[in-house]
């Protein structure tokens, strides 16, 4: 069974993925106008398209520092929640041992005793 993904890391991972498609669009469009600057499009047009495409990508940019925010924020939740439990963990041992300790002490006694 494969492991359910943590959706923080999905977000993070879609938007990523989003981000580097719209980053490419740019490239292209501004490779385009590069290879052919003499093409049917005019220069408002190519400037619309690269500026739309340049648009989606800062938005995206913006989600994708936000995802990366929460991811960490909630992560850092998880690893005190994490610490505590250990802590808590921790003391039970120390106490379990102080116990079986006391308990070997006294059968000690109760040995010599008879």
């Amino acid at each position: 069974q494969v492991p359910k993904m943590d959706p923080f890391v999905a977000k993070f991972q879609h938007l990523q993925k989003a981000f580097e498609a719209s980053t490419l669009k740019c490239k292209k469009v501004y490779l385009d106008q590069l290879s052919s600057p003499s093409a049917s499009h005019s220069e408002s047009e190519l400037f619309k398209k690269l500026q739309r495409e340049l648009t989606n990508a800062t938005l995206l940019l913006v989600e994708l520092k936000s995802a990366s925010r929460n991811s960490h924020f909630h992560f850092s939740e998880c690893r005190q929640k994490a610490m505590a439990r250990r802590k808590l963990m921790d003391s039970s041992h120390l106490k379990l041992q102080n116990f079986q300790y006391e308990k070997n002490h006294l059968l000690r006694e109760i040995q010599t005793c008879e």
